[in-house]
């Protein structure tokens, strides 16, 4: 078996040097020089001749696939290689659902028409995951049938409330057990670090109030500049106490914010697709409503976080660090 991320390769010629690299560590061992400067075919060729060396049974994974886009040459031509005494099988995993449908008909036809869908886990799933962790990672905490988890907990470090609620929060939020138990980690480290013998709902809910103002940070702080100016916008309204703004009103802003500094500003209706954006991220609200009989309708657009976390995380940007400096941050204080 053999596993190539695909994540932050985005050309399958990358894939396939990955590939080959691993494929020739399964003989070798670690250490191999990751190949460049050949011809895809070439590369392609180099595969085959390492799978025939191994020969058997052969699993290649592709973690993340729709990251190689557009480029889906391996896609093709690997699923259609037949090297000698081998058994290939391939599994490409993705989050995208519509990633098959985007590929061409031909590339649908090599890769073959078997498809597993793993649905989201439900808090139920979770209480059991959960349940397995807690019993590996935490002292006078264990389990005594593996295929009843939860039911059979016994620990005297968790509260009964702690793994139903955040295994409901998790199943509320995205339904990934990796983000379930981040948060029960979370809590842990919260009453580790208070000093406390147990975990209780509270570290709980502080956690999950931790986590939550982190992923909007990392959010605010990965902006491009031009969703960042129109964030800048509505930021602006708020701290002069005008909190619900129209776009027009923010779009002429927007362009006095370009205009400081030397930035091209985009079209009113670029400008409301990125406040938009925003607001599906949860870092804005939106609110439709008439302007009056025969007069159409506005968007309005309000912060759903504080003015002082978005300065605090818009600075890592030249460009943007002039807005906030110059514009906002004298106005806030």
């Amino acid at each position: 078996m053999v596993h190539v991320r695909c994540k932050g390769i985005d050309k399958s010629y990358h894939v396939m040097a990955h590939l080959l690299k691993e494929l020739r560590e399964k003989r070798f061992g670690p250490g191999e020089e990751l190949p460049s400067g050949y011809r895809k075919k070439r590369l392609l060729s180099m595969i085959i001749d390492e799978l025939e060396a191994i020969s058997g049974t052969v699993i290649v994974i592709l973690d993340e696939i729709d990251a190689i886009g557009s480029d889906d040459y391996i896609l093709y031509e690997l699923p259609r290689a037949e090297p000698d005494d081998v058994r290939l099988l391939i599994i490409g995993i993705t989050n995208d659902l519509q990633f098959r449908e985007g590929l061409d008909a031909d590339v649908r036809s090599s890769l073959g028409e078997d498809e597993i869908e793993f649905a989201p886990y439900d808090a139920n799933q979770l209480r059991d995951i959960l349940a397995r962790r807690a019993a590996g990672a935490l002292r006078d905490t264990e389990v005594s049938d593996e295929d009843e988890p939860f039911a059979t907990l016994d620990s005297d470090i968790l509260t009964g409330d702690v793994i139903p609620l955040t295994s409901a929060l998790a199943a509320q939020g995205s339904g990934d057990a990796r983000e379930a138990i981040k948060l029960l980690f979370r809590a842990c480290r919260f009453a580790d670090d208070a000093g406390e013998s147990s975990v209780t709902e509270q570290h709980v809910r502080g956690a999950h109030q931790y986590l939550e103002q982190a992923a909007v940070e990392r959010g605010i702080q990965s902006l491009p500049l031009q969703r960042a100016l129109a964030l800048l916008t509505v930021t602006h309204a708020t701290i002069i106490g005008n909190e619900v703004s129209e776009t027009k009103d923010l779009h002429n802003l927007y362009e006095v914010f370009c205009d400081h500094i030397d930035a091209t500003a985009i079209s009113e209706r670029r400008f409301r697709d990125k406040l938009n954006d925003l607001g599906d991220s949860g870092i804005l609200s939106k609110d439709t409503r008439g302007r009056g009989q025969g007069l159409g309708k506005t968007n309005r657009y309000e912060l759903e976080v504080k003015a002082e976390t978005v300065l605090d995380n818009l600075t890592d940007d030249s460009q943007i660090e002039h807005v906030v400096d110059e514009m906002l941050s004298p106005r806030l204080e």
